[in-house]
């Protein structure tokens, strides 16, 4: 029988099942999966999106709810940038982005809180050096 022991992901063996492994041992196989998913990824109940790309900005932009986890490298070379959060209520708890100046210009790069709301205190936040 190839069913191994894991508690993580990083635990489980690639080459199992094994082509000799009995039908009714694949339900062991699948409990096996399972319980090392939820031992790796704890306490998520809703979905984590990874970011498809990271292209830099180089005009205003507007951060969409389904940007969670992305990150923003923003060049202001060409001009000063906005970056446009979306509203708050329509985000689910945790949501991040990253929004990082790339370029050595003076242009800034301001991030902008939807209608009144604030960024840190602030209904903006300018961001001036590079990799701030």
């Amino acid at each position: 029988m190839g069913l191994e022991s894991a508690t993580y992901l990083d635990d489980l063996v690639s080459t199992n099942p094994l082509g000799t492994d009995t039908i009714p041992q694949g339900d062991d196989h699948l409990r096996l999966i399972k319980a090392t998913l939820k031992a790796t990824f704890k306490n998520f109940s809703k979905a984590f999106y990874y970011p498809a790309t990271t292209t830099s900005q180089t005009t205003d932009v507007t951060v969409a709810t389904t940007d969670q986890n992305r990150l923003f490298p923003v060049d202001c070379t060409g001009g000063a940038v906005t970056v446009n959060l979306p509203q708050g209520s329509t985000l689910s708890d945790g949501f991040e982005v990253e929004i990082v100046k790339t370029d050595h210009s003076l242009n800034l790069l301001t991030i902008d809180g939807y209608s009144a709301e604030t960024v840190n205190g602030l209904t903006t936040q300018v961001l001036w050096q590079t990799y701030q």
